[in-house]
C-alpha cells in the first residue's frame, strides 16, 4: 500500500505506509475519520492513539485503540507515541521544538490546498 503518491515529477519520494508505522506505536491528531485505527492496524501499528475533541480527559481504550481528549497543540507531545499524525489545528504542534525533538517520525496530510500551492 502506497501511503503518499508521487504529487509532481521527482517532488516526493514513494513511501511505504508499513515502513513508517510498522511495531510502532502512532498517534493521530484531530482525525477527519474514524477509520484510522483500522487502517494503521492493517499495515503494522503496535497500537494507536486517537487524539479528539470529544475524547476522555484522561484517555480510554476504545476497542483495538485508545482515545484522549484534544487539549491544544501540546496533546501529541504528551503522549508516548514514536509516530504522530497531525490534522488540522493540531498541526500548530509540529512548530513546538520539543515535538521535533522527540518523535521519530512527524506526518502531516498533504491536503488540496497545500498541494496546489507546491511549486
Amino acid at each position: 500500500m502506497q501511503l503518499f503518491r508521487r504529487l509532481l515529477p521527482g517532488s516526493l519520494p514513494e513511501i511505504e505506509a508499513e515502513a513508517l508505522v510498522r511495531d510502532r506505536l502512532v498517534a493521530v491528531a484531530l482525525p477527519p475519520s474514524s477509520h484510522y485505527p483500522e487502517a494503521l492496524r492493517r499495515v503494522g501499528a503496535r497500537d494507536v492513539l486517537l487524539i479528539q475533541r470529544s475524547g476522555p480527559k484522561d484517555g480510554a481504550r476504545a476497542g483495538d485503540h485508545a482515545v484522549i481528549a484534544y487539549e491544544g497543540a501540546k496533546s501529541a507531545h504528551n503522549s508516548n507515541c514514536s509516530v504522530v499524525l497531525l490534522h488540522g489545528p493540531a498541526t500548530t504542534a509540529a512548530m513546538l521544538a520539543k515535538m521535533l525533538a522527540r518523535v521519530d517520525t512527524l506526518l502531516l496530510p498533504l491536503g488540496p490546498a497545500l498541494a496546489l500551492a507546491l511549486p
